[in-house]
């Protein structure tokens, strides 16, 4: 995992822990599955999912706290859930046209990020 990738993975597993759940334990095949995910979202805009075992955030210059805060807004049942031991952390980010008038006049940055707990 990447910095960004592995402090996301401390913010997520403090608060678990902070909520009474052991510490979570890192999956490299679930990092390197959710790092193909996030730049997949990034790429195509399709930033929020949440699913029993999965969270997915993402915007524009999107900085760790700000996906952290995001993810926890939206998807602390997830986050949160003691069952679920195993995390794999990624992150992707793709440019984009925000403005197109024959040519990009102003391009930005789109990150998405992924907590697959594989459950």
């Amino acid at each position: 995992m990447t910095k960004d990738e592995q402090r996301l993975f401390k913010l997520i597993d403090s608060a678990r822990i902070g909520n009474g759940c052991a510490p979570l334990r890192r999956d490299k095949r679930l990092s390197e599955g959710a790092g193909l995910e996030a730049a997949a979202r990034a790429a195509s805009g399709r930033l929020f999912v949440t699913e029993p075992s999965k969270a997915t955030t993402g915007g524009d210059n999107l900085t760790v706290t700000s996906a952290f805060d995001q993810l926890m807004a939206k998807s602390s049942a997830t986050l949160l859930d003691c069952d679920l031991v195993e995390l794999g952390v990624g992150h992707g980010q793709a440019t984009y046209c925000a403005t197109r008038i024959l040519i990009c006049l102003r391009p930005k940055i789109r990150r998405a990020w992924v907590a697959d707990f594989g459950g």
